[in-house]
């Protein structure tokens, strides 16, 4: 697969089962890496995954980290690569290794 780098921008934030995270902005080329991708996972026999976690209700103090920053924006940064991980549960906590990286490169014209 050959895809441009994508420019990401942080926007908005939330809570999903006890995990903070924050949103990109929607953008054509994230569009195209994300197709790209799902379509080369399921050329491989790999589905998308489809959990879903029951919603819980927020401490105190994470209630106003919430209110802070739900409306989070930040300028866009250029993303070059990116990469799969294989994650090991140990007794210390997770382990993350590189697997693979994957360059974007400018598409060429032939």
């Amino acid at each position: 697969m050959e895809a441009a780098p994508v420019p990401l921008a942080l926007q908005g934030s939330g809570r999903w089962s006890g995990v903070l995270w924050a949103g990109l902005r929607q953008n054509a080329a994230l569009s195209d890496l994300h197709r790209g991708v799902t379509q080369a996972l399921g050329s491989c026999g790999l589905k998308p995954e489809r959990r879903r976690f029951r919603a819980q209700r927020p401490p105190g103090r994470l209630k106003a980290w919430l209110r802070t920053w739900r409306s989070l924006d930040s300028s866009p940064v250029v993303v070059d690569e990116f990469c799969l991980y294989a994650s090991e549960l140990t007794p210390a906590g997770a382990r993350y290794r590189i697997l693979q990286r994957y360059p974007l490169r400018a598409k060429v014209e032939a």
